[in-house]
């Protein structure tokens, strides 16, 4: 049987910090919640289709 060992600090992808991961997550996530609440005329402002911005706003956390 082979031992399993972490050593510490654990870097997932990246090189991130488990932490710095889930902030990451949480800061995608307001971007996307506000992109969401933006109306046709600033989405058009920025140059964003309605429908590239519903794609976007719709994806998991995870996904970049």
């Amino acid at each position: 049987m082979r031992a399993m060992t972490l050593t510490l600090p654990f870097f997932g992808p990246a090189g991130l910090s488990p932490i710095a991961l889930i902030l990451g997550w949480q800061a995608r996530g307001a971007s996307r919640a506000a992109l969401s609440r933006l109306d046709a005329r600033l989405l058009d402002d920025a140059g964003i289709s309605p429908e590239a911005a519903a794609r976007e706003a719709a994806k998991p956390l995870w996904l970049a």
